[in-house]
């Protein structure tokens, strides 16, 4: 669908400096991670828009998923390095809820 807006806007001589997208390229709502199969071609697509001069913008949600029994990098390595915001004493991190569903937040104080 993307890639449709962006011809549509080229077809049509409608300016156009970026493309943005929502959340849902996302592999199941989680950050710095793309959709295998809805969004298989986002890195061409990305690299179409460069070469045309354009930007590529995508949303990201500021809830990190809490899946502390997986591979999900992004998670491992704040719980690591305790990236994310806890609670005082015991260092347990701060579980929220957001679109993926249970989520940490990075402390950026």
């Amino acid at each position: 669908m993307l890639r449709e807006v962006y011809n549509k806007y080229k077809s049509s001589n409608i300016p156009l400096d970026t493309l943005w997208s929502d959340i849902d390229y996302m592999d199941n709502y989680k950050d710095f991670t793309i959709d295998p199969k809805n969004f298989a071609d986002l890195k061409l697509l990305i690299n179409d828009l460069k070469n045309d001069n354009k930007h590529y913008i995508p949303v990201i949600e500021p809830g990190i998923a809490f899946r502390p029994d997986s591979n999900y990098s992004t998670y491992t390595e704040g719980e690591k390095n305790g990236y994310f915001i806890t609670y005082d004493k015991d260092k347990t991190p701060f579980i929220g809820y957001v679109l993926p569903g249970e989520a940490v937040f990075p402390d950026f104080s």
